[in-house]
Formats: C-alpha cells, structure tokens, sequence
C-alpha cells in the first residue's frame, strides 16, 4: 500500500490535502508549545514553517514570538488544527500572569517523558510539578543551556529536545501513540495549581 504524498501550502497552517493532528492527545492546561510540538511531529513539519503561521503580521521565524494571546493568532491555531477557541486560549497564560512567568522553558522530566507540557510548569509561583511534585526544570541536563520560552523556529523544530544541542529533555523521546490519559488526581492537581 502507497500512502499519498502531503502537498503543504506555505501559506496556510495545514496541508492542503490533510493533516494529520489528534486533539484527543491533549490534556488540561498543555501549553501552545507542546501542542505545536505534537502537531509539528505528527505531521514532520520544520519549526519555522509553524511560526510564520501564528501571527497575521509578517515575522522572522527565527525570532519569533511570545507565547500569549496578545502575539498568537487563535482563531487561525483554532482553525488550523480543529482545537476548541477555549483549548487554545488556555494553552497560553493570560496577559497579567505571562508577564509574571518564567521567561525559560520550565519542563517537568516525568510529563515530558509522556508528551506533556503544561503552561502551568511556566508560572514562577509554581516551582514543582504540581502531579509529580518534583522540582521544574529550566536548563538542558546535557549541556546547561536555558531554552527561551518563545514560539520561534529554534524550538518549534526541536519537539521535547534542547534546542541548542539537540539532547532530548526527558531522556527518552515520548510515544504519543502509546499514551493513556492523565489520571483523574493528575487533572485536578493541574487545575488546582492554574486557579491557586
């Protein structure tokens, strides 16, 4: 059996015959970062093709943009990958508290290595993951770097890697087709530390 070739319009977010993307794969609160991580892995799509698309305005991939509501385009990530306007928009953190957020990527070693990330691990009150209580992690255990927690090309290319020397951060790349869902405490420890 031949699989059809994906034609990708440099223009549009998807592919113009299809894409393949799952929201089903999605927990609570998992930030716009990890979704566009697992979107850009389940369709093999390069970083800076994905950045480009975020924003109406004309941008370098390369320098990128914040990961808020007031620089992303919503209703295009909402279009673009068949999410709810409610999934997108709590994948970023409000204006108030982004301000207030780590300007890293912070990254719990144990969510990651199940494909999740959640845009809770960004908030500074929060120092541990609120489901493994373990402390959040900001640099790279390979080579020290800290990865800035901006949707540019750098780090949308590199999904659950360092996005300077390319180690994978949780040590074992995640199988997004072998996952189960959160646990029904590991929703509400995550809902608790959004709200608390």
């Amino acid at each position: 059996m031949t699989l059809p070739i994906m034609l990708f319009d440099d223009r549009k977010l998807k592919p113009s015959f299809g894409y393949v993307f799952d929201p089903t794969c999605l927990e609570p609160y998992e930030s716009i970062v990890s979704i566009l991580w697992k979107y850009a892995w389940q369709n093999r799509l390069p970083g800076h093709l994905i950045t480009v698309q975020l924003t109406r305005k004309p941008i370098d991939p390369y320098e990128g943009i914040a990961a808020c509501e007031r620089q992303v385009d919503i209703r295009e990530v909402h279009n673009a990958l068949g999410l709810r306007l409610k999934t997108v928009r709590e994948s970023m953190l409000p204006e108030a508290l982004h301000r207030s957020s780590s300007p890293w990527l912070r990254y719990c070693r144990k969510c990651l290595n199940v494909g999740y990330h959640s845009v809770v691990h960004q908030l500074n009150r929060v120092e541990k993951c609120p489901i493994h209580d373990i402390a959040l992690i900001t640099s790279c255990q390979n080579c020290g770097a800290c990865t800035p927690y901006w949707l540019n090309a750098l780090l949308l290319d590199a999904p659950y890697r360092c996005s300077k020397c390319r180690a994978i951060y949780p040590g074992i790349l995640p199988s997004l087709s072998k996952r189960s869902p959160m646990q029904k405490w590991g929703r509400t420890a995550i809902t608790r530390a959004r709200f608390g």
